[in-house]
C-alpha cells in the first residue's frame, strides 16, 4: 500500500484496463472455448459483440505478419465494463473504476475462467493502465495556468522558453519500478477534447469542453521470452498487485494539496 493513498468521491480516472499477454493458444481461437469462458462470466458481462482484430507480429527490420482474427467482447448492461479473449491476450477495462479491490476481483474471475477454459502455456505480460483528465473550475488558457493544481514539476517543463506562451504540453518518463516491471507515465495539457471517447464503453459521465490535463500511467512487467514463467492465476493477480502501487504513488505526486480540496474530494462534478 502506498502512502497517501486515497479514494476520492470526484477522482478525474475515466478509463482503467489490465491486459494479460500469453504465448498464441490455437484453443483460443475456437469459438465454442471463448464462448465457455464468456458464459462462466455471464453475471458480469451478459452482453456480447463481435468485433475484428488484426494483430501484428515479426521483428524490427524483418518480415512482418498480419493476421485478422473475428473477437468477442463482453459488456455488462451499462456498458462500463468489457471483457475481451483473445488467441494471446485476455484484456478487461472499465469506465466505471471504483476501488482496486473491486476492479482486481473482476480481473481474477476473468483469469480464473481463462484458466479453467484453456490454460495458455506462460505469462509473457501483465498490464495496468489508468487514464485520468483533470479538470478545474478555473480559467485555464495556458500551460501555465495548471500551476498550483498540477505539481510544478509537471508545469515547469514548459517554461523552457520563458519568452512565449505554452498552449500545449506533452511529455513522457519511463521508471524502472523493479525486476522487468516499468511505468510508462505520460502527461498533457490540452485545450479541449478528451483522450476517452463514449464508445465502444460509455463514459461514467459525459465529456465536457474545455481544457485538461492528463495523467496517463501504463505499468507493465514484461519479462523476456525466454524467461517467462508458466500460466499461473497466483503469478498474475501477484504481478497485478505489484503494478498498481507505484500508480497510485505517482498519481498523488502529480496533484496538489489545491487539486485534492478543490475539486477531488469535492461533490460537485469537474
Amino acid at each position: 500500500m502506498y502512502a497517501g493513498r486515497e479514494v476520492f468521491p470526484n477522482s478525474p480516472l475515466e478509463y482503467v484496463a489490465a491486459e494479460v499477454r500469453y504465448p498464441y493458444a490455437p484453443r483460443l481461437r475456437q469459438q465454442d472455448v471463448r464462448d465457455e469462458i464468456l458464459l462462466d462470466l455471464e453475471d458480469l458481462v451478459p452482453i456480447l459483440r463481435s468485433q475484428q482484430r488484426l494483430t501484428m507480429s515479426g521483428i524490427a527490420g524483418g518480415a512482418v505478419s498480419q493476421q485478422l482474427d473475428q473477437v468477442t467482447r463482453a459488456f455488462n448492461r451499462a456498458s462500463t465494463l468489457g471483457v475481451t479473449v483473445a488467441a494471446n491476450t485476455l484484456t478487461v477495462d472499465t469506465t466505471a473504476y471504483g476501488e482496486f479491490a473491486e476492479f482486481r476481483s473482476v480481473l481474477s474471475r476473468c483469469v480464473s475462467a481463462l484458466d479453467k477454459r484453456a490454460s495458455p502455456a506462460a505469462v509473457e505480460r501483465v498490464g495496468l493502465r489508468f487514464i485520468n483528465e483533470v479538470r478545474v473550475p478555473a480559467a485555464v488558457t495556458s500551460v501555465r495556468d495548471w500551476h498550483g493544481w498540477i505539481a510544478d514539476a509537471l508545469v515547469d517543463i514548459a517554461a523552457v522558453n520563458p519568452d512565449h506562451e505554452a498552449a500545449n504540453l506533452e511529455g513522457v518518463v519511463v521508471y524502472t519500478t523493479g525486476e522487468h516491471r516499468s511505468l510508462a507515465f505520460r502527461f498533457a495539457a490540452a485545450p479541449a477534447g478528451s483522450m476517452i471517447g463514449n464508445e465502444p464503453l460509455k463514459r461514467r459521465r459525459p465529456s465536457p469542453d474545455g481544457p485538461f490535463f492528463a495523467l496517463d500511467f501504463d505499468s507493465f512487467w514484461q519479462p523476456p521470452v525466454e524467461a517467462s514463467p508458466a500460466w499461473a492465476v497466483e503469478t498474475i493477480m501477484v504481478a497485478l498487485d505489484e503494478l498498481h502501487e507505484p500508480v497510485g504513488a505517482t498519481f498523488q505526486s502529480a496533484i496538489t494539496d489545491k487539486l485534492r480540496d478543490t475539486v477531488l474530494r469535492g461533490a460537485n462534478d469537474h
